[in-house]
């Protein structure tokens, strides 16, 4: 599986921005395809359906091309994206939240490949006690990021994601031994 490079070099830049707010399919489909594993994983990490996640990513595309011509973060077109991702998976949630239940952690992608529901139960126990950030970093490497393309998307240190990211385990690891 191919890492999506979020160096300057990635060609996710200002003037890629610019040519879709131009109308330029071409722009738009590169970016797509340059951004779509993180704009999923990012959505997922919030929202924790896959299906949400899903619809968020479509919604995030439609609204990346109606507001391209609005884009104002000089240089920062990957944090521009995930704000918009950030704020649509929690705008979903609010709504998900006035109208239902939390979705039934069978259907929930983080236990997929475990088949034991007591094994489910446990993990899904030691990831609720992480913080939304932690929870966010954990599930964003889970996905395949290294926590240099992290550190990008989330606009912080290197440094700060792989502390955040090793007390995040080592909190786990705790919680579960004490059960």
């Amino acid at each position: 599986m191919k890492l999506i490079n979020l160096s300057l070099n990635s060609g996710i830049c200002d003037s890629l921005i610019n040519k879709i707010a131009k109308g330029d399919e071409r722009a738009f489909d590169e970016l797509y395809e340059k951004t779509k594993r993180i704009v999923f994983s990012t959505a997922l990490s919030i929202t924790r359906s896959v299906s949400d996640s899903e619809d968020i990513t479509q919604e995030v595309y439609v609204r990346i091309f109606e507001k391209a011509g609005s884009y104002k973060d000089k240089n920062k077109p990957l944090a521009w994206i995930y704000a918009i991702t950030k704020n649509q998976s929690i705008s979903v949630i609010r709504k998900k939240q006035k109208t239902q239940e939390i979705e039934n952690m069978e259907d929930d992608i983080r236990f997929s490949n475990i088949s034991n529901n007591i094994d489910k139960l446990i993990l899904k126990s030691a990831l609720e006690i992480l913080t939304e950030e932690e929870l966010q970093i954990v599930m964003l490497h889970n996905s395949g990021l290294k926590h240099r393309e992290i550190a990008t998307l989330l606009d912080k240190q290197l440094s700060t994601i792989l502390s955040k990211y090793n007390r995040s385990l080592l909190k786990m690891k705790k919680y579960l031994e004490s059960k």
